[in-house]
């Protein structure tokens, strides 16, 4: 029986050590399908199809992408799941082609998700910055979504259903931090309507939409660990406030020239009169920090307030000239009422309207 010698050889394998990935068993099983009658002319024409996936996904992403393609026309699976879903849906040659060509469709859609410069995306600036969101968020979630949407809808519906998603996961990821895996039920459903034919209703989304007062109260405690991704983050986080306060363009979230400055400072002296346990709690927390030119943030090093506020009151940033007009001085209940008025402003631009 087939399915069993491609479990077995899987089995084998593994026993002796030798890593197989589930696209290794899957293909196993898959061209054990294809019987040539002798002659090899189709199962070359199917190596050389899964030589031109591999060439385009590389193999390393191969297992990923093959479940996010199973899942954008199947109930959501896991990755442990893959093996046995194709075996009870595929079962003859035919079958395997189709499966085989189908994902080859997908395959550049897979490819330009994680990259924002990909041609598929035709210098669209809201799409490309969208995408980059999608990569530094680290969101594969929405990937099966996303890529029915590009394939079967117009490209103006896909931008929207991007766009929708970058603002939930903000809300229910990076903000909330909240079980990814809850959400991914509510991308296969509208996946699914859309693999369907159906018109996707996005009023689905709306299950997990964080509501504005849960969204507000974690927001206003948020702190973010100094990693360079969320150095990117909040870059991100701040430039957005900074671009609607100042009603200006949004800053480039890769120029260190846009620096984070530390309002108290990560390792401040004894004119800071906060204890240890305190500046721990603190100093990474979003109402701790503001925007400031890198030379500038260079040059104030852990200085004190006083000196820090005649610094704010000239910065190239109207949300940093602005600190030292509502706090005369920098307390933990200054932190606490700056990153509340943030995140009421945060409130009104990750929203959604369904």
């Amino acid at each position: 029986d087939l399915e069993m010698n491609a479990f077995r050889v899987f089995e084998t394998l593994n026993a002796r050590g030798v890593q197989l990935s589930s696209a290794d068993l899957l293909k196993n099983y898959l061209f054990s399908l294809v019987d040539d009658g002798g002659s090899g002319v189709r199962l070359a024409s199917l190596e050389h199809k899964w030589n031109q996936l591999i060439d385009n996904v590389k193999s390393e992403k191969l297992p990923d992408f093959i479940r996010y393609f199973w899942n954008t026309r199947n109930k959501n699976i896991r990755s442990a799941e893959l093996f046995k879903a194709v075996r009870k849906q595929i079962s003859d040659a035919s079958q395997v082609f189709r499966f085989v060509d189908d994902m080859m469709a997908y395959s550049d859609i897979y490819m330009a998700l994680k990259d924002p410069h990909d041609a598929l995306w035709n210098h669209d600036r809201e799409v490309t910055g969208n995408i980059e969101l999608l990569n530094l968020f680290g969101l594969r979630q929405p990937y099966s979504l996303l890529m029915v949407a590009y394939k079967q809808q117009p490209f103006d519906l896909f931008k929207r259903i991007l766009k929708s998603i970058i603002i939930i996961s903000f809300r229910y990821n990076v903000i909330c931090s909240k079980n990814p895996n809850d959400i991914e039920k509510v991308f296969n459903d509208l996946a699914l309507a859309i693999s369907k034919g159906s018109q996707p209703d996005l009023s689905l989304l709306n299950k997990i939409y964080i509501s504005d007062n849960e969204f507000e109260n974690s927001f206003a405690i948020k702190s973010f660990s100094a990693t360079s991704r969320n150095t990117k983050v909040v870059r991100y986080i701040l430039g957005k406030i900074e671009s609607q306060a100042a009603r200006s363009s949004m800053l480039d979230i890769h120029d260190d020239e846009n620096s984070i400055e530390h309002i108290l400072p990560q390792n401040p002296d004894c004119q800071w009169n906060f204890d240890e346990y305190k500046i721990d709690q603190l100093v990474n927390r979003l109402g701790n920090l503001c925007l400031l030119k890198k030379s500038a943030n260079k040059s104030l090093g852990n200085a004190d307030y006083e000196t820090k506020k005649t610094m704010y009151a000239h910065a190239n940033y109207q949300t940093t000239q602005s600190i030292p007009e509502h706090y005369n001085e920098w307390t933990e209940s200054s932190i606490n009422s700056r990153q509340l008025s943030m995140a009421k402003k945060a409130t009104a631009i990750w929203r959604l309207n369904f």
